[in-house]
């Protein structure tokens, strides 16, 4: 009997772990945005570049405002359970902005989107902004490459 009271006691964990909260405005802009030291048309052109390396494909782009939108599939996940859980299409928003001769400020939001189904045939599209740190880390790690790349020039 008291292995049947038990379970319950530890299954509670593990699903209550799954809920998180959204994080706050300012831990949003930090994971969202970076500055970094180069001219607008340079970190521009490097956004677009660490899209597509990624296999995004840009859908708009429009220099003066520096608005950059793309879509793409997610990054393959490793194991059931994120394959089961992984959207079905990745969205990113970036803004590009000069904050000086040779800073330049870039926001970028991812946005999920799964297509759903149900039993009757009725279609339905889930969207929630994604706040996983990896998702932003993989970019902007991306954005330094394609950065590098420019810096370097063609061998």
């Amino acid at each position: 009997m008291r292995r049947l009271l038990l379970l319950p006691a530890l299954a509670l964990p593990v699903f209550t772990s799954c809920a998180t909260p959204p994080p706050s405005p300012r831990v949003r802009q930090d994971l969202q945005s970076r500055e970094i030291g180069a001219e607008k048309q340079v970190v521009y052109r490097s956004c677009m570049g660490a899209l597509q390396d990624a296999g995004y494909v840009i859908q708009s782009a429009d220099y003066e405002a520096g608005f950059i939108t793309a879509f793409g599939d997610p990054t393959p996940p490793e194991g059931l359970w994120q394959t089961l859980t992984a959207p079905d299409r990745m969205f990113a928003s970036v803004v590009v902005e000069p904050k000086s001769a040779r800073r330049t400020e870039v926001r970028i939001t991812f946005v999920e989107h799964d297509e759903k189904t149900d039993c009757e045939g009725r279609h339905s599209l889930d969207t929630h902004t994604t706040f996983a740190p990896q998702v932003y880390g993989n970019f902007f790690r991306d954005l330094d490459l394609a950065l590098l790349k420019r810096h370097e020039g063609p061998e």
